[in-house]
């Protein structure tokens, strides 16, 4: 697990720092899908970030942050060797392409992003980043800078009508890379490291554009497909949660089941863990900011009943907390 979070913290740091960086209520699915329709049911987390070009500058002013960026950590990292590098790496960058690292940041992740990651066996996950930008032509011109200042090679193939591309560079030493994998629809870009993960997203494209229509067959085929956007837990807690959130995060306990382990564990906080873990459908999270603070709500639904734990934290308390 803990190499997995590695790798996907790997992964977006990469496409962001080289970018510099549902539907009709027939299904009772919110108008706009976004790009949770082009997730499957299955995934076992999923964050969804709405809105980020908006909602970054109230963040920034919130009395959390300047409170983090008083902390003497803070102070040490933007004092570092790292810190520096990053800092250069942003002025050349932002020479090449004529526009500022923020103005980059909002055109390819400010409308909305989604991460989607699926365990897919004891040891091993899928994960996708899927980034909706300001533009077609932003996103073109994004990747194409992307793949320049990497010194990429691509190679084309075709799944299911659509073409995706496999990417591959050379690192430090001549040695290989391991191959990225991505697909470009219109102002829609997912990202992956595993062709797997690009496959099964170019699979609910189809399915997610079918969802805006009226046709019962394209909801069948939905089902079928076990889409995201048609999971009851998922839907329940979208209509729970915040409706001022601008960060989402679902996850699902029976897609981990295989990872969690707690036979070794008889003591009665084991049992009653290992109890409370088996009965959970699903848990939620939503975030969203003012100039007070940041609010962060829970929802948890066990056994099929929803609002049997609900845990919601008061912006106020987070501002005012002195612990940070």
């Amino acid at each position: 697990m803990h190499e997995t979070v590695n790798r996907i913290g790997r992964m977006i740091i990469a496409l962001a720092g080289c970018i510099l960086l549902h539907t009709a209520p027939v299904i009772a699915v919110e108008a706009d899908a976004g790009l949770l329709r082009l997730v499957g049911e299955d995934a076992g987390l999923v964050v969804e970030v709405t809105g980020l070009s908006k909602e970054l500058p109230k963040l920034e002013k919130c009395e959390v942050v300047k409170r983090l960026q008083q902390t003497i950590l803070f102070r040490q990292w933007k004092a570092s060797d790292d810190f520096g590098k990053l800092d250069a790496s942003r002025t050349v960058i932002e020479k090449l392409v004529g526009i500022s690292l923020r103005q980059m940041v909002d055109d390819v992740f400010g409308q909305s992003f989604v991460l989607a990651v699926y365990p897919t066996g004891k040891d091993e996950t899928q994960a996708v980043l899927i980034t909706q930008a300001r533009s077609p032509d932003t996103l073109k011109s994004a990747v194409a800078l992307w793949n320049r200042i990497e010194r990429s090679k691509l190679k084309r193939a075709t799944f299911e009508g659509y073409e995706y591309v496999r990417r591959t560079r050379t690192g430090p030493a001549g040695k290989p890379m391991p191959p990225q994998f991505y697909v470009v629809f219109d102002d829609v870009f997912a990202f992956s490291d595993n062709e797997a993960a690009i496959q099964r997203t170019i699979t609910f494209r189809g399915i997610g554009d079918s969802l805006s229509t009226d046709g019962g067959t394209d909801l069948e085929a939905a089902k079928s497909r076990r889409h995201f956007l048609l999971s009851p837990a998922h839907q329940t807690a979208r209509e729970e949660l915040s409706s001022q959130r601008f960060v989402s995060l679902h996850l699902n306990p029976r897609a981990w089941d295989d990872r969690v382990d707690f036979g070794a564990d008889k003591s009665k906080i084991g049992v009653f863990i290992a109890d409370a873990w088996q009965r959970c459908d699903s848990i939620a999270f939503s975030l969203s900011v003012d100039e007070r603070g940041i609010l962060v709500e829970g929802v948890a639904h066990y056994d099929g009943r929803p609002n049997e734990s609900v845990a919601r934290i008061p912006a106020a308390n987070i501002a005012d907390s002195e612990s940070l």
